[in-house]
């Protein structure tokens, strides 16, 4: 299967099974706004190899979501999101946890694969090689593409109801111990708005030895 047979076969099933929600398409992405919230399906490539579908989540008061005529605009990397998690992982999250505040993955980008490894889109060839072989086969082609879409409407819009700046922001300060200047544009732009709004910051858990010796 080509690329833009894949591309053209993901909004047929868009369109067909979350045809209740309003999904719109952006590149290869596809993305769903409910002001202050975007959620968006996300295909994840490295040097034009397919890695997967993740869903990213992002605000509308963050400067990069808006284009100079200040007009919504999707962000193309992960790198770019504040949250973002693969369809697989989620729907594992979901099974160990009743929500999704209660989740131990880390839900940002830069701080599960950027700063580990200090390259951007970390390289992972496994993935390279399992999803060029599944482009060979049709049939297990569409297959992933339906069952990756099955799992947006089952688990993908579970959390996009729970998805809020508290969200963003717990996973922001989950690693305080980082200096990165993306994380710190975030928590900028994000307590501004909470403060600015009104919304409580969240309290940030503490260790068992640290709440042993304060």
């Amino acid at each position: 299967m080509k690329a833009k047979e894949f591309n053209d076969l993901t909004e047929r099933y868009v369109k067909e099974k979350l045809a209740s929600f309003e999904f719109k398409k952006s590149g290869v992405h596809f993305y769903m706004h409910e002001s202050p919230n975007i959620m968006v399906l996300h295909k994840k490539t490295h040097k034009s190899f397919f890695e997967g579908f993740c869903l990213a989540f992002t605000h509308d008061f963050l400067k990069n979501t808006k284009d100079s005529k200040g007009k919504t605009k999707i962000p193309p990397y992960l790198e770019d999101f504040p949250i973002s998690i693969p369809l697989d992982m989620l729907e594992k999250q979901y099974t160990k946890y009743k929500t999704s505040k209660d989740f131990d993955y880390d839900m940002n980008f830069l701080t599960r694969k950027v700063e580990p490894t200090r390259k951007y889109s970390k390289s992972n060839p496994g993935r390279f090689i399992d999803f060029e072989e599944l482009l060979k086969n049709d049939y297990k082609a569409e297959k992933y593409i339906s069952d990756s879409i099955d799992l947006v409407n089952d688990f993908g819009m579970k959390f996009f109801k729970e998805f809020s700046v508290q969200t963003t922001y717990r996973a922001l300060t989950k690693f305080s111990n980082l200096d990165v200047w993306q994380l710190n544009r975030f928590l900028e732009e994000t307590k501004e708005y909470m403060i600015g709004n009104n919304i409580a910051i969240p309290k940030q858990k503490q260790s068992f030895i640290k709440r042993l010796f304060k």
